[in-house]
């Protein structure tokens, strides 16, 4: 039977200079979702800020033991091991170009925290285990995964979309985050890596190409930038196979430094795109055309009395219903 091990990580409270991390408000998330996720019962490495240790487990017993919903003392199969960003081995020069081009509106991100996803990924590799995969602490929750997809009794409703951050009914997706989860995945990617794309492009994928086509890569290969800039993969749940994952991560580390050396930061996810694009063969492809599925909504505004907040929450309705989802890898590999 495979093994697998699963990598991720909590990094929280890095608000603004030099980070630029989420707010706040997302702890909550990021918690129950941590839990969530691991009722898959893999074998799960998290990395955290040890000072912060006791006000996550302050959190996991009034939110989840104490309302019945988990005891974090259950998940055997998670494994805490403590880190800071200063441990990652670009912080120190990303936090020079940030000094250098203080305005640069594309380096006020957390690209120290998806950068270092990599280098943990990486750590994590050995000899036990066949498949490896970073998943972003925070996947599992009610944007991105319908009612439909909870095996609770007490599935999320309108009260629960009103108490989105620390209502456990809106992180509690059972019917995906389950032991099939990863088997059902391992056996869709066989022996390669994961793709899973978006065609919502937010970052700048097309300079990121060029300068790492540039600097040490394909100066005789011509491809059509044109398709290249359709579509970038997804950080959320990154790896596979560890038939290709070494090779993977060693491109990483390349491009990655060709960007430093550039005084570019982009984000992971346009790196791991300008990998996937000159090397298909390594990877099974998803691609989706909204993160959004029929209830997102609810997330995003319809309970909000503002017209502005109500008019998107329409809009986003509307796509859900017509375009290809994220949810839908999950019907794909057949858990839903």
């Amino acid at each position: 039977m495979p093994k697998t091990k699963l990598v991720t990580a909590f990094f929280s409270f890095l608000e603004g200079y030099p980070y630029y991390g989420q707010n706040t408000t997302r702890v909550e998330r990021y918690l129950h979702s941590l839990a969530s996720i691991a009722k898959t019962g893999e074998e799960i490495v998290c990395y955290l800020e040890e000072k912060h240790l006791e006000f996550y487990k302050d959190f996991w017993n009034s939110y989840g033991k104490e309302k019945g919903r988990y005891d974090i003392n259950d998940f055997t199969n998670i494994t805490f091991k403590y880190t800071t960003l200063e441990d990652f081995k670009h912080t120190s020069r990303m936090r020079e170009i940030k000094s250098k081009y203080p305005d640069n509106t594309h380096f006020k991100m957390f690209h120290e925290i998806d950068w270092y996803k990599l280098q943990l990924l990486e750590q994590e590799i050995d000899d036990s285990h066949d498949y490896f995969y970073w998943i972003d602490c925070g996947l599992s929750h009610a944007g991105l995964f319908p009612p439909s997809a909870s095996e609770s009794p007490n599935q999320p409703n309108l009260g629960d979309y009103k108490l989105y951050s620390s209502n456990y009914a809106m992180y509690d997706f059972g019917k995906i985050f389950n032991p099939n989860l990863f088997p059902k995945i391992n056996n869709c990617v066989k022996e390669k890596l994961l793709g899973i794309c978006t065609e919502i492009v937010f970052w700048d994928i097309k300079d990121t190409e060029n300068l790492i086509s540039k600097g040490k890569y394909y100066t005789d290969v011509k491809k059509d930038l044109k398709s290249f800039g359709e579509q970038h993969n997804i950080g959320g749940i990154i790896g596979g196979h560890k038939t290709h994952l070494n090779q993977f991560l060693t491109y990483f580390n390349e491009f990655s430094q060709i960007c430093l050396n550039n005084e570019t930061i982009p984000n992971h996810e346009v790196i791991m795109h300008s990998i996937m694009w000159h090397y298909p063969e390594m990877f099974e492809k998803y691609r989706f055309q909204t993160w959004y599925h029929e209830k997102t909504y609810m997330t995003m505004g319809a309970l909000i009395e503002d017209p502005i907040w109500q008019a998107n929450a329409v809009k986003i309705k509307e796509e859900s219903e017509t375009l290809v989802q994220f949810y839908g890898f999950f019907s794909k590999i057949g858990l839903v």
